[in-house]
């Protein structure tokens, strides 16, 4: 069921307000107003640009498909923002981490980032521990580089999903807490995850969503690309429709 709670840049009163709930993303198609019929006014163009970090669980319990699906997943994302219709807006960049984190890709444009993912894998000179923080905190620094540097711009999409929880390194709230005031936290418990934390570190607890398989969280991350396209389009910052995606009860 869509939420219907009006939610804001930064929601931290909302926050601590909101029930907690689990939204579980299917295979089911994505809500037609946030994939279909987009109408794209003239004023979008590159200048106007935006940013999506994937802050990638890559920990030892990654390893194998999991690994290939959600790399598969990250992908898909990339490639709906660099469609045509997009006039080449948006930046995209990916953290890896398990005992510790990396950029994996450095921001870059989404229509240049697409081959560069190709073959990508999540786990590839990983396969540690589950250290949530460091990748919180690389995908921070990437954000304040991104505010430094871009005149113009809408707030950047931060994208955490991880398969287990959090097991060494100090705990992420802090960090979380940080990233929350400069970026939107959408954070996703990829066939298992410590949905808890995952909620709780999430800018509202309806920007915290399940995904029980490969299949899901391609289809969520494609569906997160096609909504962020959605509100460019309008020139707004996408934190309401980030926490107002199509779920599968």
């Amino acid at each position: 069921m869509a939420q219907t709670q009006t939610q804001t840049q930064g929601a931290t009163d909302q926050r601590t307000q909101a029930a907690p709930q689990t939204q579980v993303v299917g295979v089911t198609a994505a809500r037609p107003g946030f994939t279909q019929g987009l109408t794209r006014p003239g004023w979008v163009n590159r200048l106007v640009r935006q940013e999506a970090i994937v802050v990638a669980d890559g920990s030892g319990s990654m390893n194998g498909r999991k690994a290939r699906d959600a790399s598969a997943a990250i992908l898909a994302l990339v490639t709906e923002l660099a469609k045509p219709s997009n006039k080449d807006a948006f930046d995209t960049a990916v953290v890896a981490f398990d005992d510790g984190a990396e950029v994996a890709l450095a921001p870059t444009k989404a229509t240049e980032a697409v081959p560069r993912l190709v073959g990508f894998n999540v786990v590839d000179g990983r396969g540690g521990s589950t250290n949530i923080t460091a990748g919180l905190q690389r995908a921070l620094d990437l954000v304040l580089q991104f505010e430094k540097t871009q005149n113009t711009r809408l707030r950047p999409a931060v994208l955490l999903f991880s398969d287990g929880g959090h097991n060494v390194g100090a705990p992420p709230d802090a960090v979380a807490d940080q990233l929350r005031q400069k970026a939107d936290l959408v954070c996703v418990a990829y066939a298992g995850g410590d949905e808890i934390l995952l909620r709780r570190l999430a800018t509202s607890p309806q920007h915290f969503y399940r995904c029980t398989d490969g299949a899901a969280l391609r289809q969520f991350l494609a569906q997160v690309g096609a909504t962020m396209s959605m509100t460019h389009a309008r020139g707004c910052n996408a934190t309401q429709a980030l926490g107002q995606m199509q779920q599968q009860p």
